[in-house]
């Protein structure tokens, strides 16, 4: 079945990803981690969204975390190439709920 903005799933070793631009990032990640400059590198992390205290109303999966090795924060990092009006709003929903900025990569055009 074709993507809806044509996307085209790539394997990087034994994991897949939705775009090649996905998958391209992560294995800049992978020689950032190799480089010690980012650890503790993570895959498809949920953050449950909340409105109040107890009501869960969805969640926001980001498709990296990890720990910038010369500042300790912890980054949360988004792969798009369009950004859909659902996203927008769990991005705002994730930032305010977490106090966190979200890292958005974008495409660096066809590769």
């Amino acid at each position: 079945m074709a993507s809806k903005y044509k996307n085209v799933r790539t394997m990087v070793g034994q994991r897949w990803f939705d775009s090649k631009g996905e998958a391209f990032r992560y294995m800049d990640l992978l020689m950032l981690e190799r480089a010690k400059e980012i650890k503790d590198l993570k895959l498809q992390v949920k953050f449950p969204l909340h409105a109040g205290e107890d009501q869960l109303i969805g969640h926001y999966i980001a498709d990296f975390t990890y720990l910038d090795s010369r500042s300790g924060e912890r980054v949360v990092e988004d792969f798009k190439g369009k950004e859909t009006q659902l996203f927008k709003w769990k991005r705002k929903h994730l930032e305010a709920q977490y106090k966190i900025k979200l890292l958005l990569t974008k495409s660096r055009g066809k590769r």
